[in-house]
């Protein structure tokens, strides 16, 4: 299983508390845990160490819903 640290992040691209850390066995895994555990109406962005798995967002201005870097 791999950490990866889910980032709620507010509107003008701020990080709004500390990360909520879940383990997974793959990206995809960790994006939809995400999904579950910080909700579907806010922007989130997935970390794994250094890497940015991906950035999750309920309106498609802010980068498109379920959008991944």
């Amino acid at each position: 299983m791999l950490e990866y640290r889910c980032y709620l992040i507010d509107p003008s691209g701020h990080v709004q508390q500390p990360a909520v850390v879940v383990r997974c066995a793959s990206d995809a895994e960790a994006l939809a845990e995400a999904r579950r555990v910080l909700g579907h109406d806010v922007r989130i962005e997935v970390w794994q160490r250094t890497r940015c798995v991906g950035r999750l967002c309920p309106d498609p201005t802010c980068g498109g819903a379920g959008s991944t870097a």
